[in-house]
């Protein structure tokens, strides 16, 4: 079976998550890991191990890495220093004077 080459029909396939990541931009609309991505979206290319039924009923498990995952259509790689965080707001409220007239 090629990789990234659909299930078989009626075959069972479970998706684990876990290894190396890639941290990707949404140029355009997307999908990735069940989620719509829109553009300016940043995530996490994970490593999937999906787990496939045969026609034989054996279960093989085939590895996709970031790299085969990588869509150069919808998607720009990007380096953990260009990340942008959200400022975070102050927690302190501004305060009105009580009483008054």
């Amino acid at each position: 079976m090629e990789l990234g080459a659909p299930a078989p029909s009626g075959a069972g396939c479970t998706v684990y998550h876990g290894g190396i990541n890639m941290k990707v931009r949404a140029t355009q609309l997307g999908y990735y890991n069940h989620r719509r991505r829109f553009e300016g979206d940043i995530f996490d290319l994970e490593v999937l191990t999906i787990k496939r039924q045969d026609k034989d009923g054996k279960f093989k498990e085939i590895r996709l890495t970031p790299e085969q995952q990588f869509s150069p259509k919808w998607m720009e790689k990007i380096e953990t220093d260009q990340v942008e965080r959200p400022k975070k707001k102050s927690s302190v409220q501004e305060q009105t004077p009580s009483g008054g007239l």
